[in-house]
């Protein structure tokens, strides 16, 4: 297990700042959760683009957009671990104090610090923990599994995508497999991953889009919950569109 002299929990620099750090650390994970919706991409950060309005964090490995103005404060945690690996992360925030989007170290402490090399943290001994999520319980038959299903059997390329406030983020490729474990219906591939919860999904509203039909992810109160997945009419043959 990799130590450090830095301060477990601290706040760092204005967003930008920190942002432009990612292409060091090596390997990385930005995930958001969203109305019952994880999205993840891992790998290598190709390259941050920043303009007076937003951050776009690209590469083979990702593509996601974040509002400039969205996060009001961004925080290092290095007390999380898995099978006593350290995995270090950086929590952007909103002014109500909920996480926007993270990044995670997947390359252990030490890549994460160099990235980090230089920017002074503050530590953040103030912030509360964050409260344990309940457990997910995905029913036969949930409808949030239906295009991702059809996406598959079509063998077709498809966008699925994640926006919420302030943040989005898509992945694009070939769905080789839909997966129930846990409570959620789970597309993995090596550079991606979707973990959405049982229920969170009480229908899709399907649009005709430019390069075929686009997918919104409805939940049980008739808002949208930010996920939606693109692609050729033919990737989603027989559902239907409501």
């Amino acid at each position: 297990m990799t130590t450090t002299n830095r301060p477990a929990r601290a706040y760092l620099p204005k967003p930008e700042i920190v942002l432009e750090r990612l292409p060091r650390m090596g390997s990385v994970m930005v995930n958001t959760r969203y109305r019952g919706a994880t999205h993840e991409r891992m790998g290598v950060v190709g390259e941050i683009a920043v303009t007076d309005r937003e951050v776009r964090c690209s590469g083979e490995a990702h593509d996601s957009v974040i509002d400039s103005s969205a996060a009001a404060s961004v925080v290092v945690d290095r007390t999380g671990r898995m099978k006593g690996t350290i995995l270090p992360r950086i929590d952007f925030l909103d002014k109500a104090g909920e996480v926007i989007f993270s990044v995670i170290g997947m390359e252990g402490l030490a890549s994460f610090d160099a990235g980090l090399e230089g920017l002074e943290e503050t530590p953040a001994d103030d912030l509360a923990e964050k409260p344990a999520r309940t457990p997910a319980e995905l029913k036969e038959g949930d409808p949030g599994a239906a295009p991702f299903e059809a996406a598959m059997n079509s063998d077709a390329t498809v966008t699925i995508e994640q926006r919420r406030p302030g943040f989005r983020q898509r992945w694009t490729g070939v769905i080789e497999k839909v997966s129930p474990a846990m409570g959620f219906i789970n597309v993995m591939r090596p550079d991606f991953h979707l973990h959405l919860r049982g229920g969170a999904v009480a229908r899709w509203r399907g649009e005709v889009v430019t390069d075929g039909l686009r997918f919104e992810a409805i939940d049980a109160e008739g808002r949208e919950t930010g996920l939606s997945i693109s692609g050729p009419s033919a990737a989603f043959s027989g559902l239907p569109r409501e």
